[in-house]
């Protein structure tokens, strides 16, 4: 099992729900049905509850390790998973029926992201440093980002404008960002980061949102860096998964200590 502190989240449509739970990592999607799917790395499941917290069901239950993000092809019914544990990433239907590993021998994979128009899934690896994608399917791997990292761990899309955004470092953090195919890398936030964690984009807003699980904050900044806001800095203790309800202006957050 590759070593690693913490999981995270990763959501879908932009709904959201602030969840404090006590286990090891915490991987959230909103997704058809308006459904909030997780990863519990303490229980090696992955389940699913209304957006209220209710009605939890078992959805993945077995051949699991240490699941990371947890990403959400809503028209296509599916959700995508990485393990670092397994060191692989698989595709289940939305009910957990028909898991299919897409790629395995991987090194740390944790955040993932989906082009599902562009046919591409993006991960980070925290054990080889690198960013990678493949096809919906598992074929085509192409490494994207293979210097200059340090402990990849979220990532996030920008399709329209074509960049990718990722967080790393589990001591001394960085936000960058880079095209789609990994190049014109640019450093965006280092300032009073330490362990930054997942990554949202509000787009039309112009704001990336993240969590820093040593600082214990949610910040916030413009999207090429600038005017870092505090936005949470009481009440959390290991601060992993974010995502917003831009039209309610809401940020729902996940605390897994």
């Amino acid at each position: 099992m590759n070593s690693f502190p913490w999981g995270g989240i990763k959501m879908k449509k932009q709904l959201v729900l602030w969840v404090f739970v006590a286990v090891l990592a915490f991987a959230v999607c909103a997704a058809a049905a308006e459904k909030i799917y997780f990863g519990d790395v303490g229980q090696n499941k992955i389940r699913r509850c209304t957006l209220t917290g209710s009605s939890i069901e078992e959805l993945v239950t077995t051949g699991l390790d240490a699941v990371g993000s947890i990403a959400i092809d809503r028209a296509g019914g599916y959700m995508y998973w990485a393990d670092w544990g397994t060191s692989s990433i698989t595709r289940a239907k939305l009910d957990g029926t028909n898991i299919f590993t897409l790629v395995n021998g991987l090194s740390g994979p944790y955040g993932v992201a989906l082009d599902i128009p562009g046919d591409r899934l993006y991960w980070t690896e925290f054990s080889s440093n690198k960013i990678r994608r493949c096809s919906l399917a598992g074929a085509s791997l192409e490494d994207l980002v293979t210097t200059g990292l340090n402990h990849p761990n979220g990532i996030a899309l920008d399709l329209d404008g074509g960049k990718m955004y990722w967080t790393m470092g589990a001591l001394t953090g960085t936000i960058k960002r880079a095209d789609l195919d990994g190049t014109n890398v640019e450093t965006l936030v280092t300032a009073g980061l330490s362990a930054p964690m997942e990554i949202v984009l509000d787009l039309d807003g112009g704001k990336m949102y993240w969590t820093d699980l040593a600082t214990h904050k949610v910040q916030r900044a413009n999207l090429d860096g600038t005017s870092v806001q505090d936005l949470v800095t009481t009440g959390l203790d290991l601060a992993v998964g974010i995502d917003l309800d831009v039209d309610a202006g809401y940020i729902y957050f996940s605390d897994s200590g």
